[in-house]
């Protein structure tokens, strides 16, 4: 982490988290927007295609003329589904067309789209733990490192003191014997 300023005691956020997280989700936005404005446009152009071919007017049943958006997303079912009302009241779903490949729904769409976006998450998720496992183990190493090079100046140093405590202990045994020999040989030399 760096400091907004050298004198500043507040940290600044990380900017590239920050621009992940943004970034994943301007990303899925996006995504969402792009498979909106894709089934709008499919929508659109399977009704002029719709019109364009010779397939009959869709009858939407008069309880529904109050609302014109579902009523209208009504039609377009049912042109695509052949024109028959039947399958309103069968239950069963409308024969896909032979010729083409079943579309997947918007709903599938976002639902993969974000199931890639969370396969991509996880493998860089996975990729940032090896690197911290490697990190940690580099640093216990280290530790370890560090903590025998302190105990073993800790050592060092005591052996040094008592070095140093037993020569100045023979220092002061040497001078106290240089005294009391100078001191016999005054005390023996008459003047």
């Amino acid at each position: 982490m760096r400091r907004s300023s050298p004198h500043s005691h507040h940290y600044a956020q990380p900017a590239e988290r920050s621009c992940i997280r943004v970034g994943l989700q301007i990303t899925q936005q996006q995504k969402c927007r792009r498979v909106r404005a894709q089934a709008q446009a499919e929508e659109s152009t399977s009704g002029n295609m719709l019109d364009e071919d010779s397939e009959p007017e869709v009858e939407v049943p008069s309880a529904l003329a109050g609302n014109n958006k579902f009523a209208e997303a009504l039609k377009a079912a049912l042109k695509r589904s052949g024109g028959d009302a039947a399958v309103l009241t069968s239950g069963e779903p409308a024969k896909p067309r032979e010729n083409e490949p079943p579309r997947p729904t918007a709903l599938e769409e976002v639902l993969l789209n974000t199931l890639r976006d969370s396969r991509r998450n996880l493998v860089m998720l996975d990729q940032a733990k090896k690197e911290l496992e490697g990190a940690l183990e580099r640093e216990k190493m280290q530790f370890e490192r560090l903590q025998f090079a302190y105990q073993k100046a800790t050592r060092d140093a005591a052996y040094a003191r008592t070095v140093e405590m037993l020569l100045e202990r023979e220092r002061s045994k040497k001078a106290s014997a240089q005294a009391a020999a100078d001191a016999e040989e005054n005390h023996a030399v008459p003047n």
